[in-house]
């Protein structure tokens, strides 16, 4: 066979094979979008059956923690004294709107994620070990009033108000130390009203850093 020939077919095969894998990676693709989507809403649908069960039942923080470990499948990780803890995390979107109540606040862009532990697709935060964590919120609201807490494990430990005014905007902050045992969650959410919205581009944050072990 001419060279030509065996070259023209390693060529078409080589083509074959590139198609293959592009067909292969726009499935895999629609297959994480779905994906996520799913787990978002399986995580809204918790977050929510947290809180009301939390307020139905008004469980002291000892009783919040034995039922959290009991339904939690995670390991808490060793962490050695000379790991850091931190992460910083914004929301880059232009404007969030029908944000409906409890609904996760969310922040794309993260900044900062030493040990892994914030989960952006969440917008949740998990203690990796028993310690004392000092947590801060920046939201900015869109024109419309907003109120949004920080929560752990749907405790409420800080609540903010973002004030709006037709076209103008509001920005508000709280910080927040808190004792988490390991595997507890913290995040923030809408607390109302029904239907409201708030404002990203890097105006809207979220912070979280180890202070102490305890």
């Amino acid at each position: 066979m001419p060279t030509s020939s065996l070259v023209r077919g390693v060529q078409d095969e080589n083509n074959a094979l590139r198609e293959l894998i592009n067909d292969q990676s726009r499935l895999i693709s629609k297959q994480q979008k779905k994906l996520f989507e799913i787990e978002q809403t399986l995580y809204i649908e918790r977050q929510t059956d947290t809180a009301e069960n939390t307020q139905a039942n008004d469980e002291d923080e000892n009783d919040d923690e034995v039922t959290a470990q009991k339904n939690k499948a995670r390991i808490p990780r060793m962490i050695t004294s000379n790991q850091s803890i931190a992460f910083h995390a914004l929301s880059n979107a232009y404007e969030h709107t029908h944000v409906g109540i409890h609904q996760p606040i969310l922040f794309e862009s993260v900044l900062t994620n030493l040990g892994g532990e914030f989960h952006f697709n969440h917008g949740t935060f998990i203690a990796p070990t028993h310690g004392l964590y000092l947590f801060s919120v920046t939201i900015l609201s869109s024109g419309i009033d907003i109120m949004s807490e920080m929560v752990k494990d749907g405790t409420v430990l800080g609540r903010i108000l973002s004030q709006g005014d037709g076209s103008k905007h509001a920005q508000s902050s709280i910080t927040i130390v808190s004792v988490l045992q390991a595997g507890k969650e913290v995040w923030v959410r809408v607390k109302g009203p029904a239907d409201t919205s708030y404002w990203g581009e890097l105006y809207t944050s979220f912070t979280g850093v180890l202070l102490n072990f305890v």
